[in-house]
């Protein structure tokens, strides 16, 4: 391969990645879709191009990960803060939960403010039935990672 050719074949490697098509990669740098389709066939180049997704898979799964950190650690820091309203608190532990796949996909946790009561779409932990539907929606969860919510809404009452 000359000289020439080579930045050209790097150009392609990183518009391909960018999520261009291969005619819009041929357009950009002069040369017909095939040249470039015949470069991705290239062992050297499909291996080029195949360590950079993965790398690149590599570092946005980290970045994902540093991201979700902060956001779990967010959400401990409301689930701590006693100034916090007791609403925003269970809706912190309930999406901690719900996160961690802890909660069955049609339970929604509705949290019940001094004031609401039945006929606002929440159960009414007033009443004794209101209190037994909760237990049983939460019927089968780890005690232990409902403990934080339990406080909370320990201290709403």
């Amino acid at each position: 391969m000359s000289n020439r050719r080579q930045p050209r074949r790097k150009r392609a490697l990183e518009l391909v990645l960018a999520g261009r098509t291969l005619p819009e990669v041929g357009e950009e740098l002069g040369v017909n879709r095939s040249t470039v389709w015949k470069w991705t066939q290239d062992p050297g180049f499909a291996a080029e191009l195949h360590q950079a997704r993965v790398s690149r898979a590599g570092a946005l799964q980290e970045a994902v990960g540093a991201a979700a950190l902060d956001a779990l650690r967010y959400l401990r820091a409301v689930l701590d803060d006693d100034t916090a309203p007791s609403g925003v608190r269970v809706r912190a532990a309930c999406a901690v939960l719900d996160r961690a796949g802890l909660t069955p996909g049609a339970l929604e946790l509705v949290v019940v403010t001094p004031g609401a009561g039945p006929g606002m779409g929440a159960p009414d932990l007033t009443t004794h039935e209101g209190r037994a539907a909760m237990v049983e929606a939460l019927r089968g969860l780890p005690v232990e990672l409902l403990r934080d919510a339990l406080v909370v809404w320990e201290g709403a009452r």
